[in-house]
């Protein structure tokens, strides 16, 4: 089976099991505030890789980390042999492991 039917069918898993269904977009990689050529430029390689790993973190269905590990995961089955966009991918993990560790820690404080 190829990358691509895995990842497709696992949204579909998942969106039935957690009720979440994401629009139809072309670039669910990155945040609202990043440039939109850098998220587009990554969700041309990782978009239902960033589609899966946003349908966990809407549903709650497993806690943040392990999403994020099964997104690195999903991302270097898509990198396939390429060393660069496995290295992008790492980059990617690392970015929302700092944000969650952020969010988690430092952002409810200066909600209060």
């Amino acid at each position: 089976m190829s990358v691509d039917k895995f990842l497709d069918q696992e949204y579909l898993r998942l969106s039935k099991e957690t009720g979440v269904e994401l629009p139809e977009c072309s670039c669910y990689c990155g945040v609202s505030w990043m440039p939109k050529w850098f998220r587009v430029m990554l969700s041309d390689k990782f978009n239902k890789s960033c589609k899966i790993h946003d349908v966990y973190y809407e549903s709650g269905l497993i806690d943040n980390e392990d999403a994020d590990f099964i997104f690195l995961e999903h991302m270097y089955m898509q990198a396939e042999s390429s060393l660069y966009w496995k290295c992008v991918a790492y980059m990617m993990f690392l970015n929302v492991r700092v944000f969650q560790f952020f969010a988690k820690d430092f952002i409810p404080f200066f909600k209060d």
